[in-house]
């Protein structure tokens, strides 16, 4: 399977509080996971939520939390990021604390759904004096960390609940429930490698879709699902963790377990390696659930598809693809993956002995036309590859 970074879009409604016409026949629409902060500033806060089923939701917010009179643009949850999205919500007052309600939006009324609090981060003006502050300056609080290991024996005897984040709620909080830092940053490793070998059709049977719906994220990348289900477990298990990032917002990256364990080469063109390969399904999971509170224009996203490839030729084919609008000097490496179904497990299968055989590191070196890309090195073998 191959993997070009490329720009992903979130479908976003901004339609405000009193939308009619909205889906029909939406069904056991409920908040399965929610919620998460993230790209805080002065004046924006971003919120995320995962729902059983695909449907609308909107955040209503307020300084009281009996007056929540104001409401977020409402926002899909989508099929193919395992029915998650986040909303933007702009014009905030700063350093304030605000409270906030889900609402899930159905054609049968409106039900309401997690809460929670979060703090707008200071602006100059809060502390802009004429003579001994002209210029606005401030000091701020963040946590920092990384790592959140549920897998072992330590975790399982405090019941997976995280004991480390229930201590900062505890302490990081004012009397008013205010807390005391600013934002949290997890560098890496908010998950290690659990459910990966997670089934395509369970994943069908949880989000209430037939064979016959399945998405082409899945058909193309079915080892995603366990990424996704991965990523659910810990939200679950991890209780104190959930609900710290029901208050703090926080910013991610990814480090060698959001993706495999030890992985390296994924820009090393000609490796073959199960690891590497595994980095676009596991980066589009990490997108759908935590990479989107970065503050960043756009969110990249993983192009995929299924391959053709001709044993000796440097000569890829996609009758599905659109390759007319690629850049090839701004276009990261191209991956064809290990396609089996435990590819993304911590230990178990050789890193660079079985997998498909065409399976590798390439580079683009030219788009010949809409369907066909020219690749080094060349295939090894006929047949067609994700």
């Amino acid at each position: 399977m191959k993997s070009i970074q490329v720009f992903f879009l979130i479908i976003l409604t901004n339609f405000g509080c009193e939308t009619t016409d909205r889906q029909s026949g939406v069904k056991q629409i409920h908040f399965t996971h929610s919620p998460i902060l993230g790209r805080v500033g002065a004046h924006k806060m971003e919120v995320w939520a995962r729902t059983a089923r695909t449907g609308i939701f909107t955040v209503r917010y307020g300084t009281e939390p009996n007056q929540l009179t104001s409401c977020s643009p409402e926002v899909a949850t989508i099929i193919e990021q395992d029915n998650t999205g986040w909303v933007h919500i702009t014009g905030l007052a700063s350093n304030t604390k605000y409270y906030y309600q889900f609402v899930w939006l159905d054609p049968k009324g409106e039900f309401p759904g997690p809460t929670g609090t979060f703090h707008t981060l200071p602006s100059p003006d809060n502390f802009r004096h004429s003579q001994y502050n002209p210029e606005g300056r401030f000091d701020f609080r963040f946590e920092f960390a990384c790592g959140n290991n549920q897998n072992t024996a330590k975790a399982a005897a405090y019941g997976w609940r995280l004991p480390t984040y229930a201590t900062m709620l505890k302490e990081f909080q004012d009397d008013d429930g205010h807390t005391r830092v600013d934002f949290a940053i997890l560098n890496g490793d908010w998950l290690y490698e659990e459910q990966r070998q997670y089934k395509p059709e369970d994943w069908l049977t949880q989000v209430g879709l037939t064979p016959e719906e399945t998405p082409a994220v899945v058909e193309v990348m079915p080892t995603i699902v366990g990424v996704w289900e991965n990523y659910k477990l810990y939200l679950n298990r991890g209780e104190h963790l959930a609900a710290w990032h029901r208050v703090v917002p926080s910013f991610f990256t990814f480090d060698d377990h959001e993706i495999v364990n030890d992985v390296c080469g994924a820009g090393e063109v000609g490796f073959r390696n199960r690891r590497p390969v595994f980095r676009g399904i596991a980066l589009k999971a990490w997108y759908d659930y935590l990479g989107w509170s970065n503050p960043v224009a756009s969110l990249p996203d993983i192009r995929f598809g299924r391959a053709i490839f001709n044993a000796g030729s440097q000569v890829l084919t996609d009758p599905d693809a659109d390759f007319s609008q690629l850049n090839v000097k701004e276009t990261a490496t191209l991956h064809v993956h290990w396609g089996t179904p435990d590819a993304g497990v911590m230990q178990g299968p050789s890193d660079d002995e079985g997998g498909d055989p065409n399976s590798g590191v390439y580079q683009i070196v030219e788009v010949i036309d809409t369907k066909r890309l020219r690749i080094w090195p060349a295939a090894i073998t006929d047949g067609t590859a994700l």
